[in-house]
Parts: structure tokens; sequence; C-alpha cells
């Protein structure tokens, strides 16, 4: 099978798993926050989302390496007809 990736794509494809997680955080805490914000609650249910929103730690560092791999390799896939 030919692949279309370049030979460096693999590399772009692996993201630290601080970064899946704090996107998770992120999602999550939306839901969460989306709950408070739009929908009538008990007090126990408000407890529960408020107590779900987090601030994910920012990574300022490995956030640059992977957004710099990710940048290093537009323009290198082609879509064939």
């Amino acid at each position: 099978m030919h692949s279309h990736f370049p030979s460096g794509a693999s590399v772009m494809l692996f993201i630290k798993g601080e970064q899946i997680f704090a996107f998770l955080i992120r999602d999550f805490s939306g839901f969460a926050l989306s709950m408070v914000l739009n929908h009538r609650n008990s007090a126990d249910q408000e407890a529960i989302f408020q107590a779900m929103i987090k601030k994910p730690a920012r990574d300022e560092t490995g956030f640059s390496r992977v957004w710099g791999m990710v940048y290093d390799l537009k323009d290198r896939y082609v879509v064939h007809d």
C-alpha cells in the first residue's frame, strides 16, 4: 500500500500525552460550563458541574515543539485526483 504521507509524517502523529490530556480537560470543562450556564440544575448537579471545571496546565514548550513539527510539514501532503 502506497502512503501519501512524507517520511517524517509519523513524527507529526506523535503528540505528547500531556497535550492530549489538556485537550480532554478543556473539552470536559467546556461541557460542564455549558451545563452550568445553559440549564436549570439542582444544587447537587450545580456542585458536580462546578467541580468538573478545571484549567489545564500550560506547556508552551511542548505546544511549540508539536506545532513546529506540524508547520514544517505544510504543503508536503498532496491530494491526488
